[in-house]
């Protein structure tokens, strides 16, 4: 039998990828680095957005609501006086 027809692995497959398959390509380790950066930039993005239509900050929310380190950052603005049913809540 003569053996010289083509290769069984070819030195360099052919393939047509479309631009889309190399999102797929990427490592599984590096999808959560991925997530998190997408996640902090979209919430940043968000937050700054949020903070420009509504001028609300972390100075404007009630002692207790934040985490313990963060919350003692933030100094409170002198609040209005409470309506009877925050009263009934705090």
């Amino acid at each position: 039998m003569d053996d010289v027809g083509e290769p069984w692995c070819p030195a360099e497959p052919n393939y047509d990828r479309p631009v889309i398959a190399e999102y797929y390509s990427i490592s599984y380790m590096y999808l959560g680095t991925l997530g998190l950066s997408v996640t902090l930039i979209v919430g940043t993005i968000t937050s700054f957005f949020v903070y420009l239509k509504k001028r609300h900050s972390p100075c404007d929310l009630p002692k207790g609501v934040l985490f313990p380190a963060i919350d003692r950052m933030f100094k409170r603005r002198e609040q209005e006086e409470k309506t009877d049913t925050e009263k009934t809540y705090l």
